[in-house]
């Protein structure tokens, strides 16, 4: 699910490279950085062991694409989906 998420994500933001160049604000400089293109193209495409993306690339995203996909809907291990508060 997360992968067609980040594939979403990166609709959202015009391409794989514009959400890498939209996250970049929101990531440490450390991550920063290095961050590329080649990272989202991995996290859709190859298969891994571990959930995709990163955990400290969710909020970067979230705020990349103004919050269309919800942390929680990437990373559900890592946040998860507030409770729903009757009013």
């Amino acid at each position: 699910m997360s992968k067609e998420l980040v594939a979403r994500c990166a609709g959202v933001a015009g391409s794989q490279v514009e959400l890498v160049e939209k996250m970049k604000p929101h990531l440490p400089e450390r991550l920063a950085k290095s961050f590329k293109q080649g990272h989202v193209s991995n996290w859709i495409h190859l298969e891994r062991k571990s959930p995709v993306p990163p955990g400290e690339y969710v909020m970067a995203m979230v705020k990349a694409v103004d919050g269309v996909v919800q942390a929680h809907e990437l990373r559900p291990d890592l946040y998860p989906e507030p409770s729903k508060s009757v009013a």
